[in-house]
């Protein structure tokens, strides 16, 4: 068995055609991935350090892999920022988060899109999720780094994924980050 995180952006223009569309492989899971999959899988509760930088304690008896998020928010889901640090197994979030919003070196996030169910095709399991964000800043925005936010227990919201990634949302123009998480047996 083989589990891969897939990371595909699509250029939007102002009009909604994808102008154009990369895949690759995200990088970079770090360690509250582990943290919450233990507490998914074990009966004991870890001890997962939050995007806050605080740790805190998750239950084994409740969903901790939720990726929803509202039209407007960072705290969860698809996030996106302008950090070049490199990526550690310890890091708990994005470098410099780029905020939601229409001022200068904002940009404003959709809905979380989710994954209904999967999909299985030949010896390959999949789902994916998906989160559009658009430049109506005035400038440029180029981004260095995309992240996956997980809302778990108790409303601790926990950092799974943050791998390193340039692209330029131009303004007036739009991106589509999807997150394919694929099982290969």
């Amino acid at each position: 068995m083989n589990l891969k995180l897939m990371i595909n952006i699509k250029d939007i223009d102002s009009e909604g055609n994808v102008t154009n569309e990369k895949e690759f492989e995200a990088n970079s899971l770090v360690k509250g991935f582990i943290g919450l999959l233990c507490a998914q899988t074990n009966m004991e509760s870890p001890s997962v350090q939050k995007t806050d930088s605080n740790s805190s304690t998750f239950s084994d008896d409740v969903r901790n892999f939720r990726f929803e998020s509202a039209a407007g928010s960072i705290a969860t889901g698809i996030v996106v920022g302008t950090g070049t640090n490199a990526v550690d197994i310890d890091d708990y979030g994005l470098q410099t988060i780029v905020a939601h919003g229409v001022g200068a070196g904002q940009l404003q996030y959709a809905i979380m899109e989710l994954a209904t169910g999967y999909t299985v095709s030949g010896s390959d399991a999949y789902f994916e999720i998906r989160r559009a964000v658009n430049n109506n800043s005035g400038g440029d925005i180029t981004i260095n780094e995309i992240g996956l936010y997980s809302l778990g227990y108790n409303g601790y919201v926990v950092c799974i994924d943050r791998t390193l990634s340039t692209t330029t949302v131009t303004n007036g123009n739009g991106k589509v980050i999807t997150y394919k998480f694929q099982v290969t047996v």
